[in-house]
């Protein structure tokens, strides 16, 4: 019965770790700092140009909303990924409960002499099969998350300190400059996108190459055969 119970406790202890390690982590990507300081930024420019243009402000929230569309689109996608990845980690809490629930019962029956050590095992089994295949699935996405956030992350970065050197300009800063942050916004982005297409082409040859190989080595070993 003692080692019995060592091996549930421990089973029981890993699928709460990875579990806590999920909950954490996606907890801890935040996206409030980001929307103040940004929030902060636009009144510091809107005030500035004001005084330096007279930029009306509806001309303002239109010219600022250009250089911020596609960073808002890309921050609402990956909010919207948090959200859905935090209904699976709880979704698998709710079941985790479960079959702790029928884990608890199955135990209580053993030490009452109504039941084997091996419909224990059966059970802890059973969790391990269902519950590590989920958690593990869940991490993978977590990880996958984490790296679209550390892009998303730099690529808010990079345009709040654009948008502080505009800030820096002070009394020489005019609606120009905001307009040459737009079109200087469009080449990135037309560069970024072609060297992803690089990208996808250059790992389809690849996985070609690897599929084709393969087939070469399979092909030699039946005639060896």
């Amino acid at each position: 019965m003692k080692d019995l119970m060592l091996v549930v406790t421990l089973g029981l202890i890993y699928f709460h770790e990875n579990t806590l390690f999920a909950v954490e982590n996606l907890s801890s990507f935040d996206y409030e700092q980001n929307s103040k300081e940004q929030k902060e930024i636009k009144m510091c420019l809107r005030e500035i140009l004001a005084g330096n243009c007279s930029l009306r402000k509806k001309d303002f929230d239109t010219l600022i909303g250009k250089i911020l569309f596609e960073e808002e689109k890309k921050e609402e996608k990956i909010k919207k990924q948090k959200t859905e990845l935090a209904s699976k980690i709880k979704a698998c809490l709710s079941e985790q409960r479960q079959l702790t629930r029928l884990l608890r019962e199955q135990l209580v029956k053993h030490a009452n002499g109504e039941s084997g050590s091996v419909d224990v095992e059966r059970v802890l089994e059973s969790i391990k099969n269902n519950y590590q295949k989920k958690i593990n699935q869940i991490l993978e996405e977590l990880k996958a998350y984490e790296k679209k956030y550390k892009v998303y992350q730099r690529k808010q970065n990079e345009i709040n300190n654009k948008l502080r050197e505009l800030i820096n300009k002070g009394e020489e800063l005019r609606i120009e400059d905001l307009k040459k942050l737009k079109k200087d916004q469009e080449v990135n982005e037309r560069k970024a996108i072609r060297k992803e297409r690089q990208e996808e082409v250059k790992n389809l040859l690849t996985s070609f190459r690897q599929q084709r190989s393969e087939s070469h080595q399979k092909s030699d070993a039946d005639k060896k055969i």
